[in-house]
């Protein structure tokens, strides 16, 4: 939008179904500045005004192409550093997991899996009743693994759990005080200043 400022001998009438682009000569420049100060156009518009600001009606009409730029207000600059910190913690999660449907459930079962084999004493012969060990084995060792090896794919499957459960909390950690200091800036730049710094807390991780 472009802001126009009202001139010296006339206005631009505002009718309730929107912008009037016609000449209003002699009006009361004062009471109308005080019902409507500064009117919103679109370029377009202004084109069309300054278009018609005949050298009968100059300088009636100063139009400025420059858009208005409205500010947020703290409460719209904190959920939107909020939004902003939450999708960061998401894309850092995913250098590290697969966020697809359902997977969250596989890495679980096979987590749940692996420490259930761990616990009964890694019985090689029964691996079949562990089929996402036994994939786990097949994946890395073919298909007719030993029972080493199936020890080894078990203890992976534990190992890699443990690592993403650590790495999975300092990204919480991250994302929580960040936005736990974007709700305690005061101003719309303390809250800019609280995102960056939380994103690029997480962009670390």
């Amino acid at each position: 939008m472009a802001e126009i400022k009202l001139g010296r001998f006339c206005i631009i009438d505002i009718e309730s179904n929107g912008y009037s682009l016609g000449l209003i000569p002699g009006c009361d420049i004062a009471a109308e500045l005080a019902l409507r100060p500064v009117m919103n156009l679109t370029l377009d518009e202004v084109a069309a005004i300054n278009a018609m600001a005949t050298a009968e009606w100059t300088p009636a009409i100063i139009a400025s192409a420059n858009p208005v730029q409205q500010q947020p207000t703290l409460v719209q600059a904190q959920v939107a550093a909020h939004l902003a910190i939450d999708a960061q913690a998401g894309a850092t999660r995913r250098k590290y997991i697969t966020d697809a449907t359902g997977q969250d459930a596989t890495y679980l079962q096979k987590a749940a899996e692996a420490k259930a084999y761990v616990a009964a004493g890694y019985p090689s012969a029964a691996i079949a009743s562990y089929p996402m060990v036994r994939a786990m084995t097949r994946l890395k060792y073919g298909p007719t693994p030993t029972a080493a090896q199936c020890q080894l794919a078990a203890d992976h499957i534990i190992a890699t759990e443990a690592a993403w459960v650590q790495k999975g909390a300092d990204i919480e950690e991250a994302r929580l005080a960040g936005k736990d200091a974007v709700t305690a800036a005061l101003t719309v730049v303390d809250v800019q200043t609280a995102q960056t710094a939380a994103i690029a807390a997480l962009v670390a991780l």
